[in-house]
């Protein structure tokens, strides 16, 4: 099953997870953006679904801008693998009942 980030996510979810990659990648952030990445993360606090994605992004990131070492690597590429053998799943079962926490309702993952 190949699907696309598009397909993954609901439009509301993806542009949160996109704002929080564009902020996380800069050096410095205003405080306006100081603020918003504090709602991001407090968004993330009530939402695991946005949670998990914004743990899939830093973990991207970190590739991208050369901030993991060689062992980091090794160590995630390890708990992916048990992660997909232990599952035996292609496909993971999301909530999907309104969260308390924010007003966007996700699709699920499937």
């Amino acid at each position: 099953m190949n699907k696309t980030i598009n397909q993954l996510l609901a439009p509301s979810l993806r542009e949160i997870v996109r704002e929080y990659c564009v902020l996380m990648s800069r050096k410095e952030l205003s405080e306006l953006e100081e603020e918003r990445l504090a709602e991001i993360l407090e968004l993330a606090n009530c939402d695991s679904q946005l949670n998990f994605w914004m743990d899939e992004s830093n973990h991207f990131l970190g590739h991208e801008l050369n901030l993991l070492e060689e062992n980091d690597r090794n160590f995630y590429k390890d708990q992916q693998a048990k992660m997909r053998e232990y599952l035996g799943v292609t496909c993971l079962p999301v909530k999907t009942e309104p969260n308390p926490c924010t007003s966007n309702v996700h699709e699920p993952i499937c």
